[in-house]
């Protein structure tokens, strides 16, 4: 389950990746993404920190940043660099592709959430989500998620933090 959804975190992070120019600040993220794929996270780490102080104002890099934190397991880096990621945005962005990616970065930090046992933060996170992108991939896998975490809740009779 955690190989599944590192999957559908890498390739919502690709897919943002693909639709970026040539500039020198999407290539830089561009290898962080797949020096992510690959593992590599030192790696990673190096080309997203280099890419946010070339634009620091872009939400990019710390999504990006913010996962690979996650993925080694540093949940407090990841959180901190999912929010400046989330911050970057308006809080209710107007545009479709705005929309998407906001949402995509709530997708990632409910993980984050998750696994630091603060689920109600996570349904929210997940609530935002389905909330900022209904009827598209992430915000029918945050759908799924949130569903999921509440009839647990509801099996084990109690709520969670």
């Amino acid at each position: 389950m955690k190989k599944f959804k590192l999957g559908i975190i890498v390739f919502l992070i690709i897919s943002i990746v693909a639709y970026c120019d040539d500039s020198y600040y999407y290539e830089l993220l561009k290898k962080g993404a797949f020096y992510m794929q690959l593992k590599k996270f030192d790696q990673a780490i190096e080309y997203f920190q280099r890419a946010i102080s070339i634009a620091p104002q872009n939400f990019e890099g710390y999504y990006y940043l913010g996962n690979v934190y996650f993925q080694e397991g540093k949940n407090k880096k990841a959180e901190e660099n999912l929010e400046k990621a989330i911050e970057k945005f308006p809080e209710d962005p107007k545009d479709f592709n705005a929309r998407i990616n906001l949402a995509q970065c709530y997708y990632s930090i409910a993980f984050v959430f998750l696994v630091e046992d603060e689920v109600q933060k996570a349904l929210k996170a997940f609530e935002k989500c389905i909330n900022l992108a209904p009827n598209s991939l992430v915000g029918d896998l945050a759908l799924k998620e949130k569903t999921k975490i509440e009839n647990r809740m509801k099996t084990e009779g109690k709520m969670l933090k």
